[in-house]
């Protein structure tokens, strides 16, 4: 599996990561994107899944990350999923 970049949240410390588009046959449309979230300054980390919402892992992240992390995921599902069946985000 692939993982991209996809931003930076620095006010946040979280840094959010993104795999490529995965075959899910249990998935109402058939793909998903996992979603890979890292606090920068305490290396916590935790792993999501698009496009049920569900955390597959919330590692050591603080309740605090995992609601902003919440809050990402839904402003940006159409971005992640996107970039995950471009292979991440091209900037010219």
């Amino acid at each position: 599996m692939k993982k991209y970049d996809f931003i930076d949240y620095v006010a946040k410390n979280i840094k959010v990561q993104h795999s490529e588009l995965l075959h899910d046959d249990n998935i109402f449309g058939g793909h998903k994107v996992l979603v890979f979230f890292t606090n920068t300054k305490t290396g916590a980390k935790g792993e999501a899944e698009l496009p049920t919402y569900r955390w597959l892992n919330k590692g050591d992240l603080s309740n605090e990350d995992i609601d902003f992390c919440n809050k990402v995921l839904h402003w940006n599902v159409g971005n992640l999923f996107q970039y995950a069946r471009e292979g991440g985000v091209h900037l010219e």
